[in-house]
C-alpha cells in the first residue's frame, strides 16, 4: 500500500511539473518584443529580401479576368510592381 501511495505522489509531481512547464512555455511564445534591436534587423532583412519586378505576360501568364492580386482584389497591368515570395513563383502580389 505503501509503494502504490509513493508511486501516486510520484505521478503527481510529474504532471504538475508538466503543466507547469507548458504554461511557461505558453506564456513566453507570445514574448516578442518589437523595439528589440534584432527584431528590427530580422524584419528589414525580411522586407530586403522580398524580389519586386514588373509584370509581364511572359512572366506571369496571360492577363485574364482571373488574373488579380489576392490581396488589394485588383487586376494586373503591364507596368505594376509586382512583388513575389520565395516559397512559391505562383505566389505573387502588388508591391
Amino acid at each position: 500500500m505503501f509503494i502504490l501511495l509513493c508511486v501516486g505522489y510520484f505521478f503527481l509531481l510529474i504532471y504538475i511539473l508538466a503543466i507547469v512547464l507548458i504554461c511557461h512555455f505558453l506564456i513566453t511564445q507570445g514574448t516578442i518584443d518589437p523595439n528589440d534591436p534584432d527584431h528590427e534587423n530580422n524584419l528589414n532583412k525580411i522586407m530586403k529580401s522580398l524580389s519586386r519586378v514588373k509584370f509581364s505576360d511572359g512572366a506571369f501568364g496571360q492577363i485574364s479576368p482571373e488574373s488579380e492580386c489576392v490581396i488589394c482584389m485588383q487586376s494586373y497591368g503591364e507596368n505594376d510592381m509586382i512583388t513575389t515570395l520565395a516559397c512559391n513563383e505562383k505566389h505573387f502580389f502588388h508591391t
